[in-house]
């Protein structure tokens, strides 16, 4: 059964976001030689979002153990996130791999995110 707009909106509630991430992009820079770099610029520092893991893999490949996993992230809405950006939490990167976008007029962001991979 799919909820309806409203009571999807009542899905989450501001005191939820209790974990603090770090949103960054993808951007270019002259380095000054003639060429470019490709750096992670801050989009938003400190931002209050909830954290809930969904699946994890680990998997023993060339005699090291490599494990990779995705999470879900909800945040307060924003039109300014990217597919391409990435999320920083507890020290550890992510991947953005979907954005959950239930329209303009909603309250929270779905983000779901991977780690283990390489950036």
């Amino acid at each position: 059964m799919a909820l309806s707009r409203r009571a999807w909106c009542l899905m989450y509630q501001p005191g939820e976001l209790d974990q603090v991430i770090n949103l960054y992009r993808w951007v270019y820079r002259d380095d000054g030689q003639g060429g470019r770099d490709k750096i992670q610029e801050p989009l938003y520092l400190g931002l209050p979002a909830k954290q809930r893991p969904m699946t994890g893999n680990e998997s023993d490949k060339y005699d090291k153990l490599n494990a990779n996993g995705t999470d879900v992230f909800v945040i307060r809405y924003t039109d300014e996130l990217k597919e391409s950006d990435l999320i920083q939490w507890n020290g550890e990167k992510f991947n953005i791999r979907y954005i959950k976008n239930h329209g303009g007029r909603s309250m929270y962001l779905e983000i779901f995110a991977e780690y283990g991979w390489p950036l």
